[in-house]
């Protein structure tokens, strides 16, 4: 507990986590739920940095002026008793940031639900689409073969009948 660092970094990481929990509470101002969970952890947390505060400047002036072994005591109390009330009131910001994720990851999965059923939707579209046009292209192709192809072989045997008619009707004279 005596270190700086340690009690610089966990003041850094109350800080850090209550200005994400203050992101949150005004990107989710639509989300009446996340919206008073957060505001309830931030609260907690923010009586939580302060009386770190109060402990943590307590604890640094006692170690300044007192390197004495006998137990610590601050201006209210015994410093123990205030860490022991510190670690409860950590216990229950753990279960509201809990709480927290719990409703997120609800949103988060119902989210995703409806984004898999609009992909479904897509993806049924989509093969649809694809029938219609292979369809389509089929048609197509088929006009295209007719004009160019057929048609042409039709003319073609249209005129073979007619000449072998012509020649059948000119064998007919010739023998009468």
């Amino acid at each position: 507990l005596g270190e700086t660092s340690l009690i610089d970094d966990a003041r850094d990481k109350s800080l850090k986590t209550q200005k994400a929990l203050n992101s949150i509470v005004e990107l989710s101002i639509a989300d009446a739920q996340v919206c008073r969970q957060t505001e309830r952890i931030l609260a907690k947390l923010k009586e939580f940095t302060a009386k770190a505060d109060v402990i943590y400047t307590d604890l640094s002036m006692q170690l300044k002026d007192d390197n004495s072994v006998e137990p610590a005591k601050a201006a209210g109390g015994d410093i123990n008793e205030k860490v022991a009330e510190l670690a409860a009131q950590t216990k229950d910001i753990r279960v509201e940031i809990q709480i927290l994720s719990e409703v997120f990851n609800n949103d988060f999965q119902a989210e995703l639900s409806g984004l898999a059923t609009t992909i479904r939707y897509w993806h049924y579209l989509n093969i649809i689409i694809f029938i219609i046009v292979v369809i389509g292209s089929l048609v197509l192709v088929s006009l295209i073969i007719d004009r160019s192809i057929t048609r042409p072989l039709r003319k073609t045997v249209m005129l073979a009948d007619n000449m072998a008619q012509e020649i059948g009707r000119a064998s007919c004279r010739e023998r009468v």
